[in-house]
This record gives structure tokens, sequence and C-alpha cells, in this order.
């Protein structure tokens, strides 16, 4: 065979530099899906948990909004609130009904705060139901 009738030849430093340039973009890719979470509150449970609340009462429409509200009535029971007072805080605040204040709220208490809420209302809290946003912000809030 003639080689016009095989096509051009590709040089070997070319299909290596493909092969080179291919697996370092795959390295990159791999590391960026494999690095860890950099912030305390990407609890990837507490996140579904939190989800799977909102879904249930009917209010999931934003979730990153949501998670930060309920966040935020977290941080207020943890420091000290009553959870009907965090909740209108909430209603206030975030321009909510009740009934979507409340589903914020009930939602983040079993996500989010669980320990907090049990000792607002006078129950042992079992330290193993600590959620990880509670006691990263109670870490960072210990001054």
């Amino acid at each position: 065979m003639s080689p016009d009738l095989v096509g051009p030849v590709t040089p070997k430093w070319r299909v290596r530099r493909s092969c080179l340039v291919g697996a370092t973009f795959v390295a990159a890719v791999v590391a960026v899906a494999m690095a860890a979470p950099s912030h305390a509150d990407d609890d990837y449970e507490s996140d579904q948990s939190f989800s799977r609340g909102l879904d249930y009462a009917g209010v999931l429409f934003n979730f990153n909004l949501e998670k930060r509200q309920g966040q935020r009535y977290c941080r207020a029971v943890v420091d000290g609130s009553d959870t009907l007072d965090a909740t209108y805080d909430l209603m206030r605040d975030g321009a909510y009904s009740f009934d979507v204040a409340n589903g914020i709220s009930s939602a983040a208490m079993v996500a989010y705060c669980t320990c907090s809420v049990m000792a607002r209302q006078g129950l042992d809290a079992d330290p193993i139901l600590c959620r990880p946003y509670e006691l990263a912000y109670l870490r960072e809030n210990a001054n």
C-alpha cells in the first residue's frame, strides 16, 4: 500500500503530548471532585435531612436561601433565643408566613441544631445527636 492511501502519519511526539494534556485534565478534574469541603457547614447528611424536611413541609422553593435561614434560626437558638421567638424573627426578617417560617425552623431543628433545641426545651440531649453545624458554631463562639 502506498502512503497516500493510508493517510498522513501523526508524529509520536504529538500523540504523546495529546495523551499528557488529557491525563493532566483528568487528574485536575478528579482532584477538584475529591477535595474536602471548605466550610464546616457543608455537611451532606444534614443538608439532605434539611431538604427532606422542607419538602415534607411543602416549603422547598430555594434551598440555598432556606439553608441560610435555617442556620440563622439555629444560631439564634444556640445563642439563647426561644424557638418560637426565632421562628417569629424568620417571619419578620424573611417576610415569610408562619407556615413557611415554621417549616424552615422545623427542618432546621432536625438537620442543624438538634442538641440546642432539646436543651432549650429542658430535655437531656445525647451528644451523639449534636449536628456538625451547631458544634462548629459553638466552637467558633466559645469565647
